[in-house]
């Protein structure tokens, strides 16, 4: 049953209702919402809403609540009981359906004023009068095509059902009377391209494009209710791009995995080398990839604030694309764009709000009731091994440190990271990429470090083929238990790299570019002075003397 159908129908064929300013908001099967207007009219002469008046909403709240069966009702009872005085312009009624028999019904309705009180609640008993909504909804329906001189009825009979025959005899019935002329088509045929069919028959080619064009934009807008989620609409847009077109069209993300489609099957895009730039023959700012592979294929790439990039797919199935299907395309691209453009925002702002909460745990700056929160939300366990692992982009000039190149080589890498490892938690700030490794039994310390060391050498030559005077350097943290102690094996990342030059010279490799904190051994102890001077007391007068003397000389000239 069509619920909006039927709220339409029930707000234009009311007179009551309407003379009581009473108008359905909302009907679902079971549930109704109802608001009316207070006006002097309805108001006693106190200025109080008068009693008939709630009576009045409680009867439509109530009865329309009951309408899932699809049969009309008249009211048999209405108990009614007043709460409160009622504050605002405008008084909403909920109405619930909790006895549904074969010829009588039960609702309950709650009455709220516009300050969220609830002034009165009444129980309705409603009569089954058998007389089919739909019946009078046609009928009142085609009264109202009739007046506007429609020329002909196309219909498709999609079930075959007693119900569904006394709706067609209703049909031909009111079309015999008024010389209305009814065509019946088969259920494979579709509904779109007739309307295409009949508008290049009818009009010259531009005139068919303008109307065609406002047609598929008002089909598309109607899909976008207040309330309705992006990842809704979304899933809308495809459904009715693929009706309409009568084509596969799918939706791909920068990787060209799979993500939406109307009709096509879920797998990854493919581009190949040899596909062709393509402009449709309409005024249109989009122009398109076409490939031949199984089917021709039109590739529409789309860019999201310079932040993502998807790829929009339509391919030739069940026949070729004309001029009209394009016109299509068009009308769904400003809404796409709009749909795209809400999500990338929404995921951008949720992991935004998940790396700040992520930081502020690796810095130890949350209580412990704050850090349990943050563990339940990103699932971290108490019980798991972790390990951090911070990569750092060291320029060889240092006025390079935190400009926008290095950021954007930084969000790169984060980019590698995460299509090696998915599922750890890796994320940019400044100059570093921060990975938390869950720690795997069966994976040991090695296997971890020539994994890292591998990752290290591929980045490090994608910056030298990019002429990047940049090294890359990977610092990692000691393994700790729990998401309690992960800012301590941050802390150990940092102090890795910190140190990387003292490691360098301890093993003797001064390549070394993944380098493990407990490497350090007893050198860690210097990691916790903060104090120059007081990390001086441990250096002997002499060695002091000649790094000083080194310095003078530049390293030039040495002692004799």
């Amino acid at each position: 049953m069509d619920y909006e159908a039927l709220r339409c129908y029930l707000n234009e064929n009311d007179p009551y209702s309407k003379y009581s300013h009473v108008q359905v908001v909302k009907l679902e099967p079971g549930k109704s919402e109802v608001k009316m207007e207070i006006r002097p009219e309805n108001q006693n002469f106190m200025g109080f809403l008068h009693g008939g008046a709630f009576y009045t909403l409680a009867d439509v709240a109530g009865g329309v609540a009951l309408l899932s069966n699809n049969s009309r009702c008249v009211t048999l009872q209405a108990d009614l009981h007043f709460l409160h005085q009622v504050h605002g312009k405008t008084i909403t009624a909920y109405g619930r359906c909790v006895h549904m028999g074969h010829t009588t019904g039960v609702s309950k309705v709650k009455m709220v004023d516009e300050t969220g009180n609830c002034v009165a609640v009444c129980t309705c008993t409603m009569f089954f009068t058998g007389e089919k909504l739909d019946e009078r909804m046609m009928l009142s329906h085609l009264e109202e095509l009739n007046k506007k001189q429609v020329s002909g009825f196309i219909v498709k009979k999609i079930q075959n059902t007693a119900h569904q025959n006394k709706l067609f005899e209703t049909l031909l019935f009111f079309c015999n009377e008024h010389s209305i002329p009814v065509l019946e088509i088969p259920q494979d045929f579709n509904y779109w391209s007739i309307i295409k069919y009949l508008l290049l028959q009818v009009f010259n080619i531009e005139i068919a494009k303008a109307v065609y064009s406002k047609m598929t934009r008002d089909e598309f807008n109607r899909l976008f209710p207040e309330g309705t989620s992006e990842y809704r609409s979304l899933e809308n847009l495809f459904d009715r791009a693929g009706r309409i077109l009568g084509n596969p069209i799918a939706l791909y993300d920068e990787d060209f995995h799979y993500m939406y489609s109307g009709t096509s099957e879920e797998s990854d895009l493919i581009i190949a080398d040899g596909y062709e730039k393509y402009v449709p023959n309409i005024i249109s700012r989009y122009e398109y990839m076409r490939q031949k592979r199984k089917n021709v294929e039109y590739i529409r790439k789309i860019n999201i604030l310079n932040q993502c990039t998807f790829y929009l797919v339509v391919s030739e199935v069940s026949g070729p694309l004309r001029e009209l299907d394009f016109i299509t395309l068009d009308s769904l691209m400003p809404l796409l764009l709009y749909v795209l453009t809400q999500i990338v925002t929404d995921k951008n702002m949720e992991k935004k709000y998940h790396r700040d909460l992520e930081y502020r745990l690796l810095n130890g700056s949350l209580s412990e009731a704050e850090e349990e929160d943050v563990a339940n939300l990103l699932k971290f366990g108490v019980t798991e091994d972790y390990r951090v692992i911070t990569c750092y982009l060291k320029p060889e000039n240092y006025k390079d440190n935190f400009t926008a190149s290095q950021r954007k080589k930084m969000e790169d890498i984060e980019k590698a990271i995460l299509d090696i490892v998915p599922k750890e938690y890796a994320y940019c700030n400044m100059n570093q990429v921060i990975c938390i490794h869950k720690e795997n039994r069966k994976e040991g310390k090695l296997d971890l470090r020539k994994k890292l060391e591998e990752f290290q050498r591929m980045i490090q030559d994608q910056l030298k083929e990019g002429k990047s005077e940049y090294e890359f350097l990977i610092g990692v943290g000691n393994k700790v238990k729990g998401y309690h102690n992960l800012k301590e094996s941050f802390a150990d990342s940092k102090i890795a790299i910190e140190y990387i030059d003292v490691i360098r010279k301890i093993i003797g490799d001064t390549n070394k570019t993944v380098v493990d904190c407990s490497r350090l051994g007893f050198f860690q102890i210097f990691a916790n002075i903060k104090d120059e001077k007081q990390l001086r007391t441990y250096i002997p007068d002499t060695v002091h003397e000649i790094h000083q003397y080194d310095i003078q000389k530049n390293g030039k000239e040495t002692i004799k």
